[in-house]
């Protein structure tokens, strides 16, 4: 479903919580033709103002709604913590203004359906900020994954574990701010199996490490999908893991060999040989997913092509399942 067409004007970019993942898109949206990082809210007025000086940001606001309020802005980025990406969305989309929201969209799998629901009835673009989806390594992954290069896929390791704070106020560590693994750092490796397969897994079985906040600072994830295919996930917040990922198909291997979920280059495994190749960001890879929520945009969509409302859908209730399987509550459910 569509909306009216724009033209090539610059986008007007607003951006709610001014922290260090704003600061990484903020950097990637420099390099985005046609757009610009207009207005920035945040409750700490002085936070606000820095971030604005660095960005070239015309406006400053420390209301969250005088911003989505503001006629100037085109499109919201919502970079607070997970539980306050709910409120920033909505205030947002009731003000027309077209939301691009971190990661994960909410806490739990209820109120995400929720804001999609929200959102298409208000007749606004919203998109999940699933920022892989859109880098140049995953689009690769796809191209050979489509033209067989590796056979049909079999298996898929992934995993993404760092040594972070032991501080328990930490907003990992936090359960009032639905920190943890799974929430963090999980969804990649999850997302990963569901792009690489195609479709839900038909059985999920998980295992978890619930320290003593009452978040799950390591878990560990196995999914089968239909024809056979497996993956084996893992995600921490307190334990350094290999933080790479590995696609093994029936006649080949594809694998990013660092961090993946920022990867910038591939090894891929044929019957031809071995051949390396580099999928270096044009800056801090935020760029991707900020392009192509313009051009969704400049369209005059209501989703995003490169992540449906149906994408986000399926994760939450992929993390709802683990959840579940981990008996993982948070205080405010």
């Amino acid at each position: 479903m569509t909306t009216k067409l724009r033209t090539d004007k610059i986008i007007n970019w607003g951006i709610i919580g001014p922290g260090n993942i704003a600061e990484k898109f903020a950097n990637g949206l420099q390099v985005v033709d046609n757009a610009r990082c207009y207005a920035v809210a945040s409750r700490n007025s002085e936070r606000a103002e820095d971030f604005a000086k660095r960005h070239g940001a015309e406006k400053v606001y420390t209301s969250y709604q005088e911003l989505c309020l503001d006629p100037e802005v085109d499109i919201v980025y919502v970079a607070t913590p997970h539980t306050a990406h709910e409120d920033g969305t909505r205030l947002a989309l009731t003000a027309g203004k077209a939301v691009l929201c971190e990661k994960p969209l909410t806490p739990t799998k209820q109120r995400s359906e929720a804001l999609l629901d929200y959102a298409t009835e208000q007749g606004v673009l919203l998109m999940e900020g699933m920022w892989t989806s859109f880098m140049p390594y995953m689009q690769a992954i796809r191209e050979h994954l489509k033209f067989g290069h590796i056979g049909s896929p079999q298996m898929v390791h992934a995993s993404l574990g760092f040594r972070g704070s032991d501080d328990p106020s930490s907003r990992l560590l936090n359960p009032q701010l639905a920190g943890g693994s799974l929430l963090d750092v999980g969804v990649y490796p999850l997302a990963v199996a569901y792009w690489v397969f195609g479709c839900m897994p038909d059985k999920i079985e998980a295992c978890a490490h619930i320290g003593s906040t009452g978040v799950d600072e390591q878990v560990a994830i196995i999914c089968q999908f239909p024809g056979g295919g497996l993956a084996v996930l893992d995600a921490a917040v307190r334990t350094q893991t290999a933080m790479n990922c590995r696609v093994s198909g029936s006649h080949g291997n594809i694998t990013v060999p660092e961090t993946f979920w920022r990867g910038q280059s591939l090894i891929v495994e044929t019957a031809d040989g071995v051949t390396h190749e580099d999928h270096s960001f044009e800056a801090t890879g935020f760029e991707y997913e900020a392009r192509a929520m313009g051009e969704a945009w400049r369209q005059g969509l209501l989703e995003c092509p490169g992540f449906t409302h149906q994408d986000s859908r399926n994760l939450a209730t992929l993390v709802d399942t683990i959840r579940q399987k981990i008996n993982l509550v948070y205080p405010f459910e």
